[in-house]
């Protein structure tokens, strides 16, 4: 499983959108019976496409990095393997796998083009998970390019990608603060 998941690592999102757009979408309306597919449902599913396997990646390193000699000693002490997965690998590679999930959620917090490709981009909130909207992301690459430089809607785009940003500085002091656990604790 793992050269598939490194494959699907590194597909770009816009491969993703487009399976999105020609596969999910029809597929959702088909379904729900709407006449529109694209919405909050069709992006989350593709981001958790997207995001999936590199989670799944990380928390293998990190379930893999636990040393044998723990499972050993559990195995000595009469646990079963179900014991031995959720009291000693699990708790040991926590860190890990919580890491893994963070920069998960980095990479689609930052994953526009996938987004832009299957929510619909309407500048509305959703009332269902069928109704078009917006991300960040997509309204900054969607709108960019049209506004006056010294205008508020300009101010505001700049805002929005400021607080990506913080978004994102955020998200990486939460990993680095659980790597320098980490490292205290061996």
């Amino acid at each position: 499983i793992r050269p598939v998941l490194d494959l699907l690592v590194g597909i770009p999102s816009i491969v993703y959108g487009y399976l999105g757009l020609t596969v999910l979408l029809p597929f959702l309306r088909r379904v729900s019976g709407e006449s529109l597919g694209d919405g909050l449902l069709a992006a989350a599913l593709v981001l958790a496409l997207m995001v999936l396997p590199t989670i799944c990646r990380i928390s293998d390193d990190a379930i893999v990095a636990v040393p044998r000699k723990y499972r050993d000693a559990a195995y000595a002490l009469g646990s079963t393997r179900l014991q031995v997965i959720m009291r000693v690998v699990l708790p040991a590679a926590s860190r890990g796998i919580i890491s893994a999930v963070i920069l998960g959620m980095t990479r689609a917090v930052g994953e526009t083009m996938a987004v832009v490709m299957v929510i619909g981009n309407t500048p509305q909130l959703a009332k269902t998970l069928f109704t078009p909207a917006s991300v960040l992301t997509s309204n900054i690459v969607m709108q960019i390019s049209n506004v006056e430089f010294e205008s508020t809607w300009n101010y505001a785009l700049h805002m929005m990608a400021f607080l990506l940003l913080v978004i994102s500085f955020v998200l990486i002091l939460i990993i680095r603060v659980l790597g320098r656990k980490r490292r205290d604790a061996a």
